[in-house]
Formats: C-alpha cells, sequence, structure tokens
C-alpha cells in the first residue's frame, strides 16, 4: 500500500501553521479593539446591526452567520433535565459557535455518562465503555437542546505532555529558590491579590507541563533510536527537549512572580515509562506532537496577541516560536515512521486515534470562568478567544496536513 507521505512537504505543514498562527494574531487583536464587546447578542449582530432572532425556533429564516445548533447541560446522574426556557447551553468543546441565549426545545438526554480528561480537552463517554483517556469525573446526565448559535464568518479555527497510561504526569511543586524560577522582569500590572493568584496558578501549572515536556522528549528520543531514526529526528528531538526547558524556566520565573514567592518543580516520578511498541510510539507522536503541539503553539500566539505585560508577552513570543517547531518536527518524525510502514494497518490505527483526538477537541471543553483585563494582560484568555485559536488549528492546520501526509 502506498501512502501520501511521499509527497508530503514539510514547508506545506510550517507555511499551514505560520498562516493559522498570524491569522490568530491579527484576529485576537481585531476583536481587541474598542468597541468590539459588550454586545446584546440576542437582539445585536457581531457587527453592531439590530438583528432579529425572534422566529428563529419556529422556522423563520436566520440572518447570515447565524444557525439552529444542539447545545448540552451537565446534571447530576439520575436528575431531571431543565425547562427549555432555564436551560443555559454549553456547546461541544473546540467549536466556535456562540449560543445566542436562545433555547428552542429538548432534543435528548445521555445518561450515565462520564468526562474523560487527557491533557487535552477531554469528553463526554458511556460510564460502562473502554476508554484511554485520563482521570475521569463523577458520573453525570448529559442534556442536549436545540438553540440559536452565532457562526463566525472568520473563524480560526500545551507544550507536548508527559503521559503515563493516558495520565499527564508532572513533579511536585516545591517553595524556594532555585534556578528554574529566576526573577521575571516585569512592571507589575496593576491587579487584584485574587487576580494575582490566578494568573499564577495559571503558569505554574505551565511550568509544570512544560517541565515534563522535558522528559516527554528524552522518552521519545529513546524511542527513534529503538527504531533505528535517522540522526537529524534525533538532534531536532534533544534540541526541542532544551526548548522544554528554557519554557520550563520562564514559566517558573512569570508564576513566582506573580505568587509573591520563588517556586519549583521538585523530582518527577518516572515509574512505568516503559518501553514503548512502534504502535504505541506512532499513536502518542500523533496525539501528543502532531495535534497537541500544533494546537499548544496556536493557544500561545492567541496569549501573546491579547498579552501586554512585557515579561508574558516576550515569554510567550519564545513559546511561540518553538512549539511551532516542535509540532513540525512530530509531523516529519510521523511521515517517516509511515514510510516504514507497507500493509496500511498502523496508518488506520492513527486514523481512529485522529478521530478520537477529533472529538475530544470538539465536545466538553472545559470553562475557564471569568477572566479580567489585567489577567487578560498577564497571560490567560477568555474562552471564546482561546477556543478560536484550538479551532483554527483543526480546520486549518491539522486537517490539511493529515490529508497531505496520507493521501
Amino acid at each position: 500500500m502506498e501512502f501520501g507521505h511521499q509527497g508530503f512537504e514539510m514547508h506545506g505543514f510550517e507555511e499551514r501553521l505560520s498562516r493559522a498562527v498570524g491569522s490568530v494574531l491579527g484576529l485576537a487583536l481585531l476583536l481587541s479593539a474598542p468597541g468590539c464587546t459588550g454586545t446584546d447578542k440576542a437582539s445585536v449582530s457581531h457587527s453592531g446591526d439590530p438583528v432579529d432572532l425572534s422566529g428563529a425556533c419556529s422556522g423563520a429564516p436566520l440572518p447570515t452567520d447565524y444557525q439552529l445548533s444542539l447545545g448540552f447541560v451537565e446534571i447530576a446522574s439520575g436528575g431531571t433535565c431543565p425547562d427549555a426556557s432555564d436551560a443555559q447551553l454549553q456547546v461541544n468543546s473546540c467549536t466556535f459557535l456562540e449560543w445566542q441565549n436562545i433555547t428552542c426545545g429538548f432534543d435528548r438526554v445521555a445518561l450515565d455518562q462520564i468526562f474523560v480528561d487527557d491533557g487535552y480537552g477531554g469528553l463526554y463517554v458511556d460510564a460502562d465503555s473502554q476508554h484511554t483517556g485520563g482521570p475521569t469525573g463523577p458520573v453525570v446526565d448529559v442534556c442536549y437542546y436545540e438553540g440559536v448559535f452565532y457562526l463566525d464568518p472568520n473563524h480560526p479555527t500545551c507544550g507536548r505532555p508527559l503521559l503515563r497510561e493516558g495520565d499527564p504526569v508532572v513533579a511536585e511543586v516545591r517553595p524556594g529558590a532555585s534556578a528554574w524560577s529566576g526573577p521575571a522582569a516585569f512592571a507589575a500590572v496593576e491587579s487584584t491579590a485574587a487576580e494575582r493568584a490566578t494568573v499564577a496558578a495559571w503558569w505554574l501549572r505551565s511550568a509544570m507541563l512544560e517541565h515534563a515536556s522535558v522528559a516527554s522528549f528524552s522518552v521519545f528520543s529513546l524511542d527513534l533510536m529503538r527504531l533505528g531514526a535517522p540522526p537529524e529526528l534525533l538532534r531536532d528531538t534533544h534540541r526541542a527537549a532544551l526548548d522544554e526547558i528554557e519554557h520550563a524556566r520562564l514559566c517558573f520565573g512569570l508564576a513566582s512572580s506573580f505568587h509573591g514567592a520563588p517556586l519549583a518543580p521538585g523530582p518527577l516520578d518516572s515509574h512505568g515509562l516503559g518501553v514503548r511498541t512502534r504502535e504505541e510510539i506512532a499513536v502518542a507522536l500523533l496525539r501528543e506532537g502532531c495535534i497537541g503541539e500544533t494546537l499548544a503553539a496556536l493557544d500561545a500566539a492567541a496569549r501573546l496577541a491579547h498579552a501586554s505585560e512585557p515579561a508574558v508577552v516576550a515569554a510567550l513570543q519564545v513559546i511561540v516560536r518553538d512549539e511551532s517547531e516542535h509540532a513540525a518536527l512530530a509531523w516529519r518524525a510521523l511521515r517517516w515512521i509511515l514510510a516504514g510502514e507497507s500493509d496500511g494497518a498502523l496508518l488506520r490505527v492513527l486514523e481512529r486515534v485522529l478521530e478520537e483526538e477529533r472529538t475530544k477537541w470538539t465536545t466538553g471543553r472545559p470553562e475557564t470562568g471569568p477572566v479580567s483585563p489585567a489577567m487578560v494582560a498577564c497571560g490567560l484568555l477568555p474562552d471564546r478567544a482561546r477556543d478560536r485559536a484550538w479551532d483554527r488549528g483543526w480546520d486549518d492546520v491539522i486537517g490539511p496536513s493529515w490529508a497531505a501526509l496520507t493521501g
């Protein structure tokens, strides 16, 4: 069986990612301009002009860029779904639809669901099903409703995680001075103690994941050597690990500054990170590298577009550049692995994984809660801006790159 990787050009992936990053940066700056927020979505269009949605639920034609679609409400298992008039709809994660505060009617209920979180976004699955994700939430019921949503016509659409049996692995946090948490030189944004605590927690979580990414690339380099990889893949993998060390230092520095005291990682438990098969290596590469780092680059680009704190901007500029290179490395490595396949079995496995990941990124997207202007200046994002970046990654980069790779 012939695969499309023989005609897959890496500069094509890099151009797609570069265009997407540029679009996320430019669109975010446009949307943050004065007058782009604070509208009544039920009666005013996103361009600022009046729009009539009063007959949407009874079949009246909808204005351009508006549509009927499904949203959901999570309830306790065995509970009663709220009346449509009371249902505050969430959209499936990684979607660019925005609920317009109009719920037309009940559609269905999915009983006994659990939310599976693998560090990428997660999804709902049947409680008794077999799944490959990480930590799960309680058993719940998910009520689905039809509602009115806005479809943005410009819809744009986290380092590589270290996973053990689907669960992210990170070190413990230790207080105290360390080479990991050198001071970040910045003029503190005017903010409250609560805002600084929230920002510090976000940067600390990022720091722990970037720190674990060093180990992830180390494991991957051993995987590549067991597969007989060419020297350029090994060279770039070790360079990526060095990049992640710098990312971790930058993030720990910011977390320590916002926290008001130095924070650093303790030892990382590497137990259980054993030898992987060729299929396991390819699956992890697709999940963590091709998908995870592509979306991480776009996520960082969206944060960069909104941030104004100089030290945060400087850190995000480094992260956007490096994560883009790491994503390209992952696609090159996957192309090389597929080049050694002849029967298509591995490709079929990866196709299933791709669809599983697409579902995870497009359902159950986590909500971060309100984000103040001071928090945005320091690197946090409103959910809508984050979701736009992830959607851009799927629509304009991952999907076309997979099609080009596999023919």
